[in-house]
């Protein structure tokens, strides 16, 4: 089983508390010089979500299945502020990667044994901040599992710089793990813009080594979280084990 920390991280960026729940694998205690690669949760907020990931994570690890990573649950008092670009009436995005790329990694490098490898999970707006955080020039996270982003804000603003990101023939490696569902109105409004943008990526090649989507029929915006997930996981866990992103967790599974 999982140890949970809650924390009240003192932000300076922000000017006051923000909380964080962080999940330590049960191999954490078990191999004490190992250091463990770090999977980011937005809307921790929201429980079910850091249940669900800290408990497939340490099902699969366990299971020799899958590799363990620390999980790092951020809470989001205001989504929309978090999660939408500075250029939205709503959005502070910016300031929201600021934090997580400074004040938050940060305290993960003093206090735990933390690897060079980061993932990014983020569903609905989450995979929109996640999303938007993979394609800057620096990027906190390696990977990301975007499960149903909104790519419609704002005329389909983001849809256009994931574009011009793979367009620019980016020369980091970066693993877009993109997963939907069909089943409900949200769905409905949000998958054919992905779908739209994925076949436009495919032009480029680059895009087609990088960026992988997926549907599942008859999921709709909530349940397609744990199934989106669980692939997304198994996906990076294959990929972990045949290239060298992660010196911590370069080692195939036993």
């Amino acid at each position: 089983q999982m140890t949970k920390d809650e924390i009240e991280l003192t932000s300076t960026i922000y000017n006051k508390k923000r909380k964080l729940s962080i999940f330590l694998p049960s191999r954490y205690e078990i191999d004490t010089t190992k250091q463990f690669d770090v999977m980011y949760v937005l809307d921790a907020q929201y429980e079910p979500y850091t249940q669900i990931v800290s408990s497939l994570v340490e099902y699969y690890s366990n299971a020799q299945s899958a590799i363990p990573f620390i999980i790092v649950g951020i809470h989001s008092p205001n989504r929309w502020d978090d999660f939408l670009p500075n250029d939205n009436p709503k959005g502070g995005s910016a300031i929201f990667s600021q934090f997580l790329n400074q004040e938050v990694e940060s305290y993960l490098v003093k206090n735990y044994r933390v690897g060079n490898m980061r993932v990014g999970v983020g569903h609905s707006l989450g995979g929109t901040l996640v999303l938007q955080e993979m394609i800057q020039s620096k990027s906190l996270f390696q990977a990301g599992i975007i499960i149903s982003p909104n790519m419609v804000y704002s005329d389909n603003e983001l849809a256009k710089h994931v574009e011009q990101y793979f367009e620019s023939k980016p020369e980091t490696y970066r693993y877009f793990y993109v997963r939907g569902g069909t089943a409900d109105q949200t769905e409905q409004l949000f998958t054919p813009q992905i779908e739209r943008t994925t076949e436009k990526l495919m032009q480029f090649p680059t895009a087609k080594e990088m960026w992988n989507y997926l549907t599942f029929e008859g999921q709709n915006h909530m349940s397609t979280f744990p199934t989106s997930f669980l692939d997304g996981y198994l996906q990076i866990t294959n990929l972990l084990q045949f290239s060298s992103l992660s010196i911590s967790n370069a080692e195939k599974l036993e």
